[in-house]
């Protein structure tokens, strides 16, 4: 770790103005925004270190990104004015402390007969789609001036609406209005009309969550533009990194951080927050709380229901959960750079995405990301070795499976994009040396991995707001607006640091809207 971290089991104080529950990106964000603006802010974390999915374990000589692979937000100045989290470690004073670096092809996608590697930037990224389906250039680009025009009108979304806002919404945010409630397949249908095309260019649907019938085109759009108009980065040396620098932030203007203890209760009396009891029955007094996490533990365990309206825990017991996220961790000794390898390639089996995810409770793999984040940085691996990360999406309902079926399904499929790399894997996070067979590699599992499901029922602003029932506690995280990404839970942080100190105020952040 690169910032010095509170080393006492306890806080220094009993009382801070703000208290986080949850280090990850979302809460790193708000409190190092807060401290940054002269608040008393302590953020408290279960974790052995700061940053949730945003970490980067060690072991064997390599680096392993748990949950992230890309980051859009970083550059200093394009479409939307300088991203959002560039802007964030500028103003924290870190944006020397993690590098993000570019990557260009933004992906490659694989279905059965055809792949495209798709270039980062707006002209190459529709050029490439054109050139693989001449016919639906018009589609394409119309398309994506769609996708950015949903973007630009989100960023200035307020974040607490008030009747006005949305009565106006149809006239000021046109096009967040008219696309509010439909799916991908939907609004993609009106302007692609080969459904091969269609699938080609969706290919990478686990990105906002769900397949093209199921989710919602706004999650899309404000995702995929931010890609292609901002560009796709990567921290150099792994995402613990970026979370690091985040917590320096908060660090360097006097907040506090606590890990390896847990939050069992947040106060409430008189419908207004009071503090947090901790493990161990440690009570630290705050009149304002930001609660970063599941929102389902935050409203069925931390707060007890008889504290929320009605309507609030029916919301809370009726909302779906995102998807689950299986994995394995590998090394291997296959020279990757003379296979000219994207770092992130999606592979789908069949051309129908909607039946891919369908089929996956009997079928098990039908589509895969295969990660290799030591394209373009060697220093994750050890000398002569490539990292190799297999992703499957699945629905949360997905049961515990066999999982020599499941790993020997996932190191088939990523051979399509590295030949023979079952008989080159020489390690895999969390066996024995002695035990490298497909068959037998730890599967690992990350459930709810994006929140509630990005479907058009549960996003934008009908997902959770920053603003809650309770007087002084706060949401921010994947569970509340914008969404899930690196980049929306920090927006999400931005805006609930904004709305304690005064939404008048932009924290010397731009765009302004947000």
């Amino acid at each position: 770790m690169s910032v010095s971290i509170q080393s006492s089991p306890h806080p220094t104080r009993d009382q801070y103005d703000v208290v986080v529950v949850g280090g990850g990106m979302a809460g790193l964000t708000t409190g190092a925004l807060l401290a940054c603006n002269g608040m008393q802010v302590l953020v408290i974390d279960a974790n052995d270190a700061p940053g949730g999915v945003c970490r980067t374990l060690e072991a064997s000589g390599y680096a392993i990104d748990l949950g992230v692979h890309l980051v859009s937000g970083c550059n200093r100045d394009g479409p939307f004015g300088p991203g959002t989290v560039f802007s964030i470690l500028e103003r924290l004073g870190v944006s020397d402390q993690c590098e993000l670096i570019p990557v260009d092809p933004f992906y490659t996608a694989r279905l059965p007969g055809q792949s495209l590697v798709v270039p980062a930037g707006r002209e190459a990224y529709v050029d490439a789609y054109s050139k693989a389906f001449p016919a639906e250039r018009e589609g394409f680009k119309s398309l994506v001036d769609l996708q950015a025009d949903i973007l630009r009108e989100w960023l200035t979304f307020p974040i607490t609406p008030s009747l006005t806002d949305w009565l106006s919404m149809p006239f000021t945010y046109p096009k967040l209005f008219r696309h509010r409630r439909t799916t991908m397949a939907e609004t993609i249908s009106r302007y692609i009309r080969d459904p091969k095309a269609r699938a080609l260019f969706t290919a990478i649907w686990p990105y906002p969550g769900l397949p093209p019938a199921q989710a919602s085109f706004v999650v899309w759009a404000i995702g995929m533009s931010s890609y292609v108009e901002e560009g796709a980065f990567y921290c150099r040396g792994g995402f613990q990194r970026l979370a690091d620098a985040v917590a320096m932030g908060l660090v360097k203007n006097g907040g506090e951080i606590l890990l390896e203890r847990r939050v069992e209760r947040i106060l409430v009396r008189n419908k207004a927050v009071e503090g947090v009891i901790l493990d161990g029955g440690e009570q630290v007094r705050a009149d304002t709380v930001v609660a970063a996490g599941d929102a389902r533990e935050t409203f069925g365990k931390l707060i007890p229901s008889g504290d929320l309206p009605r309507r609030w825990n029916q919301r809370i017991r009726g909302g779906k959960a995102s998807l689950s996220i299986l994995s394995l961790y590998l090394g291997t000794d296959r020279d990757i750079g003379s296979l000219a390898v994207s770092k992130e390639n999606i592979v789908q089996h069949s051309w129908d995405l909607d039946a891919n995810w369908d089929d996956s409770l009997s079928r098990g793999v039908t589509g895969m990301s295969v990660w290799v984040p030591t394209v373009g940085d060697p220093s994750i691996a050890p000398t002569d070795r490539h990292q190799v990360a297999i992703l499957i999406a699945v629905p949360p309902e997905f049961p515990d499976v066999d999982h020599s079926r499941i790993t020997e399904q996932m190191v088939s499929g990523a051979e399509q994009v590295i030949p023979n790399l079952g008989r080159h894997i020489t390690f895999a996070y969390g066996a024995n040396k002695s035990s490298l067979n497909p068959s037998e590699l730890p599967l690992h599992r990350i459930d709810a991995a994006y929140g509630w499901a990005a479907s058009p029922q549960q996003s934008g602003p009908l997902r959770l707001p920053a603003t809650t029932p309770i007087r002084g506690l706060c949401l921010a995280g994947h569970w509340t607006q914008p969404g899930h990404g690196i980049r929306g839970v920090m927006v999400s942080g931005l805006r609930a640091a904004r709305l304690i100190l005064s939404r008048d105020t932009n924290l010397g952040i731009q765009p302004l809207g947000l």
